[in-house]
């Protein structure tokens, strides 16, 4: 297994800036150490490949660690590892992988496919990779923004009508509580088994809530009404509104 990275210590460091106050803990917060090699052995795996043969690491997002991961066959995965700022341990990568699969499969809306994931429910540590995961698919392309210049009016408007029907798909779904989406098999959070099929698929329920503002400045650590709430009039209660 061979990497692109000119270091194996900034696989798993922020590099991609400085912070000009409280450096390091801002650094400590965006640092995770884990198995490199057991995550390229779970990738290769989850796409019936060999083996892992190259790993080139991602530039770094606030969040997340992601690597290209280059199989002996030629294809290509990305490994994600989330940061300790990432959020609340398991139910966000829990709540990410569920979204993503709720949009690719029950809305038809184009997400990448998810071939393994592991959210640690045991603890850091407790599987060979030693951090939570997901390996999924790297989608071809590139960015809208580089060639939007270039495009004409009629294709822009192409592209924009598409992205509307996407948007009008999400939003046409109805859920009947306020959370975040998880899978029904991997939970077990507070009135999870009496939430089953509220979207109209018994493979989803809702869950507590994971987004930033329930995780940043330390709020991950308060004990509160995470929900799933009934009402808006519970929800706002929640957050002292």
């Amino acid at each position: 297994m061979a990497t692109s990275a000119p270091c194996e210590k900034e696989l798993f460091e922020y590099t991609r800036g400085r912070f000009l106050l409280d450096e390091a803990s801002q650094m400590a917060r965006r640092r995770v150490h884990f198995n490199m090699s057991e995550l390229a052995s779970v990738a290769a795996k989850s796409v019936g490949a060999k083996q892992c043969v190259d790993i080139e690491k991602c530039p770094d997002g606030l969040f997340n660690k992601a690597y290209i991961l280059t199989m002996d066959s030629g294809k290509q995965v990305i490994g994600k590892v989330p940061n300790p700022n990432a959020g609340i341990p398991y139910y966000t990568i829990a709540s990410e992988v569920a979204t993503m699969d709720f949009a690719r499969n029950v809305l038809g809306t184009p997400t990448p496919h998810v071939y393994a994931w592991d959210g640690c429910r045991s603890g850091v540590g407790s599987n060979s990779v030693g951090a939570e995961f997901i390996i999924m698919e790297r989608v071809p392309g590139v960015s809208l923004a580089s060639l939007w210049w270039k495009l004409e009016l009629g294709e822009k408007l192409k592209i924009l009508l598409q992205v509307a029907s996407f948007q009008k798909r999400w939003v046409e779904v109805q859920f009947t509580k306020f959370g975040s989406l998880y899978f029904a098999e991997s939970t077990s959070f507070r009135g999870g088994e009496s939430q089953m099929g509220v979207v109209g698929n018994p493979r989803f329920v809702i869950g507590p809530a994971v987004g930033r503002e329930w995780s940043d400045e330390g709020r991950q650590n308060v004990q509160c009404d995470r929900g799933p709430w009934d009402s808006i009039v519970s929800y706002r209660k929640a957050i002292a509104l």
